[in-house]
This record gives C-alpha cells, sequence and structure tokens, in this order.
C-alpha cells in the first residue's frame, strides 16, 4: 500500500516583476537553482521521498497492519509567484486553499527566507483529511542554503506532525525532551549518537511515535485511511 504525495515546487516569476533583479531572484528560485533542469528537480523530490521513507518504514511503519505501507510521490508540479517574503501562517493557508483530497499529504517545496528561521510548517494530525493535508518546507534560513540532508530531515519533521506527533518539549517525559530527536522544535545540526551509532537527528523519540500510532489507529477505526495499492495512482 502506498500514501500517495502531491509535492509542489514554488518556482519565481522572472519578468514581470518591478524592482527584483536577477541576482535577488536567485535567492528564492529553485528552478534557476538547478539550472532550470526539470529532471534535478524531480530528483530532488524523489530524495526527500527515499528520506522519509527509510525513516518511517524503520520506526513508525513497522508494525501490522502499517508494515506494507510507504511513501510514494504521486504528483510533482510546478508553481509560479514572487520573491515576496510570507508569513508562515498565511503562506500555508494559501497552500490550503488547493485541493488535496486524493492525496494523504500534499507539501510546497520552497526557497523563500521566512521571518524568524522557520524552516518548515505543517498542520498537526491532518494525515487523509481532505483539506488542511499539508506543509511546507524551505531550503533557505537565515539567508543561507540549507543541505539536502537537513531539508529531507526538516520534511519528515512536518510530516511527523501531519501523523500527529509534537515537539518534543511538549510531552512531560523527560526521555523523550533530553536527546536531539526529529520532532526537537529548534533544529540542531549538531550529532548525538545512540550507544547504536546512530544519530538522534534521525530519530523519533518513544513520545513521538507513540502518537503517530495513535493517529494511524484512529484513522483505521474511522475506515478514514487514505493508503492505496499501486493501480490506484490519484
Amino acid at each position: 500500500m502506498f500514501a500517495y504525495l502531491f509535492l509542489l515546487f514554488w518556482f519565481l516569476h522572472l519578468n514581470g516583476i518591478p524592482g527584483i533583479s536577477f541576482g535577488e531572484a536567485r535567492i528564492c528560485n529553485l528552478l534557476i537553482g538547478h539550472g532550470k533542469n526539470i529532471s534535478l528537480i524531480q530528483d530532488l523530490a524523489l530524495e526527500h521521498v527515499r528520506v522519509l521513507n527509510s525513516i518511517f518504514k524503520a520506526q513508525v511503519l513497522n508494525q501490522s497492519p502499517f508494515n506494507d505501507v510507504e511513501f510514494r510521490l504521486g504528483r510533482l508540479q510546478v508553481m509560479f509567484g514572487s520573491c515576496d517574503a510570507f508569513e508562515k501562517d498565511n503562506f500555508l493557508r494559501a497552500f490550503d486553499r488547493h485541493d488535496f483530497r486524493d492525496f494523504c499529504l500534499a507539501y510546497l517545496f520552497s526557497h523563500l527566507d521566512f521571518e524568524g528561521g522557520t524552516a518548515g510548517y505543517a498542520s498537526v494530525g491532518t494525515v487523509c483529511q481532505d483539506s488542511h493535508n499539508s506543509g511546507f518546507i524551505t531550503s533557505l534560513n537565515y539567508g543561507s542554503d540549507r543541505s539536502l540532508e537537513d531539508s529531507a530531515l526538516t520534511f519528515t519533521h512536518e510530516v511527523g506532525h501531519n501523523f500527529g506527533a509534537k515537539h518534543d518539549s511538549d510531552y512531560s517525559d523527560p526521555e523523550c525532551i533530553k536527546k536531539d530527536y526529529i520532532m526537537n522544535e529548534v533544529y540542531d545540526d549538531s550529532q548525538d549518537f545512540d550507544k547504536d551509532g546512530k544519530s538522534y537527528r534521525t530519530k523519533f523519540s518513544e513520545c513521538s511515535i507513540a502518537s503517530m500510532r495513535e493517529k494511524l489507529g484512529e484513522l483505521s477505526r474511522q475506515d478514514n485511511l487514505c493508503f492505496k495499492s499501486e493501480w490506484d495512482v490519484p
């Protein structure tokens, strides 16, 4: 079974925007950043999905009846907009105006520098809903490009929210707070490893895992799972 994703890449209109120079445009234009090569954009999308699967399959979707579920890119689309600054709630609200009911989740990938260093944002517990089953990430933070690894982990963090996980600091269990797990509210690029040599940055806390499994159970009881077979491509 597959959890199909709709991924939309936000590109800048290079023509017709007064006061935006080509140099400034490069800052928020993913397409230019990848040499106007759509195949590279597709590779970028697939790598984010690969990292998402590697983490979720090992830690969340690893118990019956969900151990045969994986994320799959259902549709990749390009959208053109401006390089204007956006407030995160308004940006997500505008994205939510689109109809994504045919997909488990929809995500917007941008190269915009959001106020306060926001690297991603998502609705909580909305996977499989007809609306607000969404989020966004950006590959630009405080004027600097983010690495593919950082971007993919942010994507995984936001999808964790969609599946019902809160920030680890919102749980009362100290074991979930003391390490820099995926759902840490503030992203820390330092490396801290468990006894098996695995970075905590690539692990969900037990609190997050419990919340996500609770959400999956809730969807299952309501017969509201959006997972589809290979032949039911949106």
